[in-house]
């Protein structure tokens, strides 16, 4: 998955939702983009 450009998680669904302790794959995003940067443009 990728966040501000560049990868911060590359695993099956299965060991991403282990890793990051989500029930489902939104919940795993969720929990990535809170640790992106917001850009206003």
């Amino acid at each position: 998955m990728m966040v501000d450009g560049q990868i911060r998680a590359l695993d099956t669904p299965e060991n991403l939702k282990r890793q990051f302790q989500a029930k489902d794959m939104d919940e795993v995003f969720q929990r990535l983009a809170e640790t992106g940067k917001r850009v206003d443009k």
